[in-house]
């Protein structure tokens, strides 16, 4: 909604938005997660993808099927209603907890994004980081 209405008034930007999502995820994480965060490396972190997801959220589904030093794919199985603010959300969160691990200058492409014979989405992003 924040996504939507924001660039409806063209008071914030994609990375701006990307942005909001670092703090939200930065905000959102107890003591004991970020202690553990900074003990881990980020292939680990991105690789229990799944689990932070559901935590957030009680819909779609996310996997991790690559999580390796500098690569993971994120597959997120999802409804229409989070195809406006999923490439910022997953940006921003993405990039804080690979930094959180210690990596650097993460860059996310997107590799597939396709509908199911179920309604929901098939999206794929891949994410690369120092």
């Amino acid at each position: 909604m924040i996504y939507t209405i924001s660039h409806e008034l063209g008071i914030i930007s994609s990375k701006e938005t990307e942005r909001m999502y670092e703090y939200i995820a930065d905000r959102s994480l107890n003591s004991l997660y970020k202690m553990f965060f900074k003990l881990a490396k980020p292939e680990y972190v991105i690789g229990n993808y799944p689990k932070l997801w559901g935590r957030f959220f009680t819909c779609g589904n996310v996997f991790v099927p690559v999580a390796e030093s500098g690569l993971a794919i994120v597959e997120f199985h999802l409804p229409d209603i989070f195809l406006d603010w999923l490439p910022p959300a997953c940006f921003g969160y993405s990039k804080k907890a690979i930094e959180m691990a210690g990596g650097c200058n993460m860059q996310m492409d997107l590799i597939m994004k396709t509908r199911r014979h179920d309604e929901l989405w098939n999206i794929q992003y891949e994410l690369k980081w120092q």
